[in-house]
């Protein structure tokens, strides 16, 4: 399956609404943010058998998608 990078808030409500992923996770912050990059990645890996974005992209992702859901 081929992503776009504007697709990296619609991947991150799915992983949310689909598997809880951020269930748990009281604050993103510089030290936890990494691992969590690395859990996505990892998942896409597993999924669809490549990371889809690139750290960076997830980065700016993770950080829209809390900044939206806080508004």
């Amino acid at each position: 399956m081929c992503r776009k990078n504007t697709d990296i808030i619609s991947l991150l409500q799915e992983l949310e609404e689909e598997k809880g992923f951020f269930k748990g996770v009281q604050q993103i912050n510089k030290y936890n943010i990494d691992a969590i990059i690395e859990l996505i990645q990892y998942s896409n890996i597993k999924e669809y058998g490549d990371p889809l974005f690139s750290k960076k992209v997830i980065r700016q992702g993770i950080k829209q998608y809390f900044i939206d859901d806080k508004q």
